[in-house]
């Protein structure tokens, strides 16, 4: 029905073959999908690799007039929450 419909002359119109036409939509939606999916998979591999950099910096050697965090329980669940605090503070400013 929509193939038969007047337009105008510079709107694209799907071909008259309906495999043709379903084929780029297919097309359309799995470059979109994958272009979706990989924006997804860099953002938890940017947490990820910021997660990692934190707890590589609470335990790593430092001089010894260098304050230092401890490995307790309550330091490391500190420095776990850092990137999620910021995450949410930059959601809430968008």
């Amino acid at each position: 029905m929509l193939l038969l419909a007047p337009r105008a002359a510079t709107t694209p119109r799907l071909s008259s073959s309906s495999l043709a036409d379903v084929l780029l939509v297919m097309r359309l939606h799995s470059a979109t999908l994958l272009h979706s999916v990989t924006l997804l998979h860099l953002v938890t591999l940017l947490h990820l690799v910021t997660l990692l950099h934190l707890v590589t910096l609470l335990l790593a050697p430092r001089a010894a007039t260098t304050p230092r965090l401890s490995s307790s329980p309550a330091d490391v669940h500190a420095v776990l929450c850092v990137p999620v605090v910021f995450w949410g503070l930059q959601n809430d400013l968008m």
